[in-house]
């Protein structure tokens, strides 16, 4: 029987899933469109990906939902499937973990260009709502790296959601351009909005990810999560090979928990044989 997550996010470090996206990608399910589409048509093969990642050792899972708001999957004619799509991403996680991990309701950015505030507001406050009555335990909006847009999505998650806990993550791809807020600043910032933990993922890689919590903690008494990226891909024979190898993930793993993270998982090109390793570096 599990704890319940805040209270096992104070006293340990809990061990996430690694990539979906990628994931689904790697084993020729994506065809074009969204890969959360795939929760109405190959919901089978979904939840496959989730098993994966709890016999590997993942004691919390991401539902196959990121950017499966109402404007992002308008893109591709999905919008009126939204509340089904999150509704059965929800229902599949939770088939998958049968208890043995949380199940987390992903939620990417939007991007402010593409909608007003209200509209930004109203489309991540009907995800999350669906999540919700899918039956996630808690909600991860991850990847931002626009603070506006990361405001109004926590705003939408305490009104859809207000008793499920809420992660922050963003993605500080534009730090080297000095584009996007710093560490410092996003830290800062999740801390007035009271979110639970707060971190980073999808950057270039472990080191960065790494160098990025540190910084975050340095401002905030925030509990932290991080997921990076298995490094920056390259294309090989039409597809995305990632640099980083299991054994390196682990060893990021375990600095990431020695340096007092309380979440830690993989992003973009992490595989299942990744979160197994990194289990293993963190109990050692």
């Amino acid at each position: 029987m599990l704890k319940p997550f805040l209270d096992a996010l104070a006293q340990e470090s809990i061990l996430a899933d690694g990539a979906m996206g990628t994931e689904i990608y790697a084993r020729g399910l994506a065809h074009g469109g969204r890969p959360s589409e795939l929760n109405l048509s190959a919901p089978a093969e979904v939840r496959a990906i989730h098993e994966s990642y709890i016999e590997a050792g993942a004691k919390l899972i991401e539902t196959n939902t990121f950017g499966a708001n109402p404007i992002s999957l308008a893109r591709y004619g999905l919008e009126k499937k939204m509340r089904e799509i999150n509704l059965r991403g929800a229902e599949i996680a939770r088939a998958a973990s049968r208890e043995r991990a949380y199940v987390a309701g992903s939620v990417g950015p939007i991007g402010r260009g593409t909608a007003g505030s209200s509209d930004l507001g109203a489309a991540f406050a009907s995800q999350i709502e669906a999540l919700k009555d899918g039956g996630v335990e808690l909600i991860i909006l991850e990847t931002f790296s626009d603070l506006e847009e990361a405001d109004i999505a926590c705003r939408a998650a305490r009104e859809a959601a207000k008793l499920l806990p809420l992660v922050l993550q963003f993605s500080f791809h534009g730090l080297a351009s000095g584009s996007g807020p710093t560490p410092e600043e996003a830290a800062k910032a999740a801390q007035r909005w009271c979110v639970d933990a707060v971190g980073s993922n999808c950057n270039s890689g472990p080191e960065e990810t790494l160098q990025c919590v540190k910084r975050m903690a340095s401002v905030s008494s925030i509990r932290l999560s991080a997921m990076p990226n298995a490094g920056l891909p390259r294309i090989a024979d039409g597809r995305a090979v990632y640099p980083v190898s299991a054994e390196a993930m682990g060893m990021f793993a375990s600095k990431l928990a020695q340096a007092g993270v309380s979440l830690i998982g993989g992003c973009c090109g992490a595989t299942p044989a990744m979160i197994r390793e990194m289990k293993i570096q963190i109990e050692k």
